[in-house]
């Protein structure tokens, strides 16, 4: 899975993420028509998306460990909302192999330092995908 935002690689062939969890929530319209027995709901086409990842990635020495999860952590915050992009090597859904969310913005962060190896949990939240 290659996992894109702005202009910054999160994980690629070469890193693969740990674990991945997608969220997808539809805001519908319920409407209660006079003299009918059911309620009608209508599917107002807006969705919001909630991504979340991890990513551990080790590194050549704990200085370079060190230096890469502060610099990741900040060139992540100084984007505002940008596009994710979502690759995969096969999608069983549908023929399309790639998913892009416009309007993302990365809610949270998390990095952690063991040793040589860092470990990051991505979150971000967008809207309706760009089709």
């Amino acid at each position: 899975m290659n996992v894109k935002f702005s202009d910054i690689t999160i994980c690629d062939a070469k890193i693969l993420p740990m674990k991945v969890e997608l969220s997808i929530r539809r805001k519908i319209q319920t409407e209660n028509l006079i003299g009918a027995k059911k309620a009608k709901i209508f599917d107002r086409q807006n969705a919001s998306y909630s991504l979340s990842l991890d990513v551990e990635r080790t590194h050549k020495n704990e200085r370079q460990a060190q230096i890469f999860l502060h610099e990741h952590a900040f060139l992540l915050d100084s984007k505002g909302a940008s596009l994710l992009i979502l690759e995969s090597e096969s999608n069983p859904f549908e023929a399309s192999k790639s998913l892009t969310l416009q309007n993302t913005i990365m809610t949270k962060l998390d990095a952690s330092l063991d040793g040589i190896k860092t470990l990051h949990r991505y979150e971000f939240t967008s809207d309706n995908p760009i089709l």
